[in-house]
């Protein structure tokens, strides 16, 4: 079973890690591409407008610096077991707001219900198997 939670944790924090950093490369270096690839991505459907442009700066740097701490846990779960505390409550914090503010997604960026709900499972999935390895790493102790 430690095999299997171990690899499910690396897991989670590689895939995690490469969404970070892939998606905030493309919003740094090919912003007008990053449109059309969060489009398809997410079902977000942001306008392509220098302003919108502009916010992928800030949040493209904060993902690349958050890509690569991510990978942090992958080489000593035990060592950062920090990490997986402050990815839990990013991913905590990411599905209260796709939870709470659906209609607000719907009306401004129209993305759909059903779209939402399958990153809502995305997001439940990962935070459950960051859970996981947390109580592993706390029974092991």
């Amino acid at each position: 079973m430690r095999a299997v939670i171990t690899f499910l944790v690396k897991t989670a924090c590689v895939l995690i890690a490469l969404d970070f950093f892939t998606t905030s490369i493309l919003g740094l270096f090919f912003p007008e591409q990053a449109i059309n690839i969060y489009r398809i991505l997410y079902g977000v459907n942001l306008p392509a407008r220098q302003d919108v442009f502009l916010l992928f700066k800030p949040w493209a740097t904060f993902g690349i610096s958050a890509g690569i701490i991510a990978l942090f846990p992958v080489f000593n779960l035990k060592k950062y077991r920090a990490i997986l505390w402050a990815l839990i409550v990013f991913l905590g914090v990411r599905l209260l707001t796709r939870l709470f503010w659906q209609p607000s997604f719907q009306d401004d960026w129209i993305l759909s219900q059903p779209r939402n709900l399958f990153h809502i499972g995305i997001i439940l999935i990962a935070l459950i198997i960051l859970i996981l390895g947390i109580k592993y790493l706390e029974d092991k102790r």
